[in-house]
Parts: structure tokens; sequence; C-alpha cells
């Protein structure tokens, strides 16, 4: 596969901390990892793609949660002057974080195994069964960290899906959901250190976080539990 091909076109953008090559640089992380790991490559060669990965999440992090409270402020009419507050106190801190950061080497790509395919086709079917197992639990935990970890096997579930071809539009779109839903409790988290001018908001916040975190783990559920039964048979057929 050539993702540090891929890693090397964004490597100019990423090392000026950009927004876009922050994210793409993070999901090439993730496929890389995937790969790797579903060919059988030796544990070291996901290591490089790990650090960097590691490197980059806590500005993808921040990226993300100025981007959502934007969209709640809106939505909560708030004034002008506290969105541009809010972009100001999220930039200054991104800025300085930036500035103390030391990219990791670039991780090199390797040849692909002969038998790639019946390696991923091996490994999809593996993690499907566990994936089935740990779902039994986490639909019945109210545990953020089950859900977490059981959204973490998924999307590498889909990475490792999308080295063959496109994953299940079901599987994508439950994981919005799950993406959704963790996004609202870091927020909610955030907000125990909120910025002064964010305070006269926070009880608002704070209501429409959890509605919208328990609406999303709701079709969470509901989409996994009807999609599960059929992409069970056709895994086994």
């Amino acid at each position: 596969m050539d993702h540090a091909r891929k890693l090397h076109e964004l490597w100019n953008e990423l090392e000026k901390g950009d927004e876009e090559a922050i994210h793409e640089a993070r999901k090439l992380t993730r496929k890389a990892q995937a790969y790797l790991r579903a060919t059988g490559a030796p544990r070291k060669t996901l290591k490089p793609w790990k650090r960097l990965r590691q490197t980059i999440a806590p500005f993808r992090d921040l990226d993300v949660t100025l981007d959502h409270l934007k969209k709640l402020l809106r939505e909560l009419q708030a004034d002008p002057v506290t969105l541009e507050l809010l972009s100001l106190h999220y930039t200054t801190q991104r800025i300085r974080m930036w500035a103390e950061v030391e990219l990791p080497v670039k991780p090199r790509d390797l040849q692909e195994p002969k038998n790639a395919s019946d390696r991923v086709q091996e490994t999809l079917e593996d993690d499907w069964q566990s994936l089935r197992k740990e779902a039994r639990k986490v639909m019945k935990s109210r545990e953020s960290a089950a859900w977490h970890t059981w959204r973490k096997h998924l999307k590498r579930y889909r990475y490792t899906w999308e080295i063959e071809g496109e994953a299940p539009a079901e599987l994508i779109e439950l994981l919005k959901h799950l993406g959704h839903m963790q996004d609202m409790e870091v927020l909610k988290e955030k907000l125990e250190d909120a910025p002064e001018f964010l305070h006269p908001y926070l009880p608002e916040l704070r209501e429409v976080m959890t509605q919208q975190h328990d609406e999303a783990q709701r079709k969470a559920r509901e989409l996994w539990q009807a999609w599960s039964n059929t992409h069970q048979v056709l895994i086994e057929s």
C-alpha cells in the first residue's frame, strides 16, 4: 500500500500544523496500522505510525472541539463577541502547543505480502466475531470507556475492510453516531475548564450536549441491532 507516499505529499503542510493536513494524516495513520496488522506485518512496523498519530491527535481534538462549540453557540444564538473570543482562545492555545511539537520520523511503506488478500479476509472474519461479542457487553454498559474502545475497534474494522473495497454504509453511519456521542462527552469534560466568557452559556451547552449524546447513542444502538444480523450473513456467505 502507499500510505507513506500519501503522507509524504501532506508532510509540508503537516509541518506547518495545517488543520486539514493533520486530519488527513491522522486518518492515514489508522489506515496504515489496520493494513499492517491485517497483513501480518511485524508489530514494530506499526510503531512509527502510532507515534505520529499520538503526536498530532491533540491538535485534531482541539480543532474538533472548536468546530463543535462554534456550532452549538450559534444554535444558542450567542453574540458575535463570544464567538470571536472563542476562536481567539483556541487559536492561541493551538499556536502555543504546536510551537513545542517535534514530528517523529516519517514512516515507510513495506512490500505487500503475496497472500495479503487472504490475510485481510481472515482478519475481517476474526474481528467481526470479536466485535459481536464485545457489542453484547457494550449495549448493556453505561461506561463511556467501553463505548469508546468498541468504537476504536469498529474504526479499525472499517479501515481493514477498505483495504479490499468500500466499507458497508451501515458501518460508516454507525461510526458517525458513535463519533458524535464521544465528541459530546469530550466537550462536556472540557467545559469544566471553560474560559470565563463561556460561563453564561454553560448550563444550556451542557443540556444540549447531553441531549445530543443520548440521541447519538440511541441511533447507534438501533443501527447496530438492525445491521449486525444482516452483516453476519454477508460475512459468512
